[in-house]
């Protein structure tokens, strides 16, 4: 339900752009010219969108993802991308071995999340996903993640680096990083869970 939530928002912005095709305000060449369909009036938009939403429901209704089934996926993604990562460090894929490090610790934060009720945030932060927890979760679990954010925040922060630098910047991990990474990360999904 989620999707199909999110995909209709983002149709709905990425085609409200202008209200009356031919507006002052609409740059994009007439049907004359291209042969391609004008924008749809904001009446006319809403109705597609309501037309596609009932036939979404209906078509995919039976399989709509539930917030159990959700944690449960996540919490499976962060099992193989944690295994992923064992695999990498014996193959000394130092790089890739910590962005599967942060993927894994992520996932399983954005499953807590959810788990308390939260829909997670869109953010790759796991500071910030650890902060969030620690407000929602119950009382005597928020010490115990306080005590984790404070102990191990410069190995979170470098974990959030490696998800960075994994895709934008040249950024080499030794060994004994990544091996003081895997034991930071297991330490703080023992005390989320």
């Amino acid at each position: 339900m989620r999707l199909i939530t999110f995909i209709l928002q983002s149709f709905t912005a990425t085609c409200c752009r202008s209200t009356e095709p031919n507006s002052p305000s609409d740059k994009s060449p007439s049907i004359a010219s291209t042969g391609s369909p004008l924008k749809l009036r904001a009446s006319d938009l809403t109705h597609e969108i309501t037309c596609l939403y009932i036939s979404l429901e209906r078509a995919y209704g039976e399989y709509a993802v539930t917030r159990r089934e959700e944690v449960q996926h996540l919490l499976e993604r962060s099992r193989r991308f944690l295994e992923t990562a064992e695999y990498q460090i014996n193959r000394r894929f130092y790089d890739l071995a910590a962005f599967s490090l942060e993927q894994a610790l992520q996932l399983c934060l954005k499953s807590k999340l959810l788990e308390n009720g939260v829909d997670y945030p869109r953010t790759h932060s796991v500071r910030t996903l650890l902060e969030i927890l620690q407000r929602v979760i119950s009382e005597d679990k928020r010490k115990v993640i306080g005590d984790a954010l404070n102990k191990y925040l410069l190995e979170l922060g470098i974990l959030e680096d490696a998800y960075i630098t994994s895709r934008h910047v040249m950024r080499e991990f030794r060994e004994e990083e990544v091996k003081r990474l895997l034991q930071v990360m297991k330490e703080v999904m023992k005390a989320v869970t």
